[in-house]
C-alpha cells in the first residue's frame, strides 16, 4: 500500500547570534535569496559561448521581535543598531542551508506600531566566493 502525505514547515525556528551572543529576540520572519553578477561571454560573431559569474552570495532578510524571559533591558538591547561590520551566526534552523556565518553591513530598520510588536529588520549575506576565507577572517581583514 502506498501512502501520500505533505511535509510542511511552520515558522522560523532558529537562533540568531551577534558574534557569539544570542539575541533576546524571536525570529518573526526570514527571507532568503541567492544573487550573483552574471556576464554573458560572446565570441567574435556575437554568439553566446559561456558565462562569467562573480559576487555570488546568499542574502537573508531577518525580522526580529525583542523578547526576554529575564529583563526588559535585554529585550530593549535587541532593538539596538548592530556594530558595523558584524558577524551574525544563524543556527538550529530546520533548513540546514540557512545555518552558518553571515556578514551584516548596515541597513538595520526598527519599526514600532501603536498596538503591535516592536521589530528590527536586518539584511545579512554569506559570500560563496571568498578565496577560501571564513566570514570571521573576512571581517578581520585590513586593507
Amino acid at each position: 500500500m502506498r501512502y501520500r502525505g505533505t511535509a510542511t514547515i511552520y515558522g522560523a525556528d532558529g537562533t540568531v547570534k551577534h558574534n557569539t551572543t544570542a539575541l533576546a529576540a524571536i525570529v518573526e520572519s526570514l527571507e532568503n535569496e541567492q544573487t550573483a553578477n552574471i556576464e554573458e561571454l560572446k565570441d567574435g560573431q556575437n554568439r553566446l559561448v559561456g558565462f562569467a559569474i562573480s559576487d555570488d552570495r546568499e542574502t537573508v532578510d531577518l525580522t526580529l521581535v525583542p523578547a526576554s524571559t529575564t529583563s526588559v533591558a535585554n529585550a530593549l538591547a535587541a532593538l539596538a543598531f548592530p556594530a558595523l561590520p558584524l558577524l551574525i551566526k544563524l543556527s538550529d534552523f530546520a533548513l540546514d542551508a540557512l545555518n552558518g556565518d553571515y556578514i551584516y553591513m548596515g541597513g538595520c530598520r526598527r519599526s514600532f506600531t501603536a498596538r503591535g510588536k516592536a521589530a528590527v529588520r536586518i539584511r545579512i549575506f554569506k559570500p560563496t566566493e571568498s578565496g577560501g576565507k571564513t566570514v570571521a577572517e573576512l571581517l578581520t581583514e585590513k586593507t
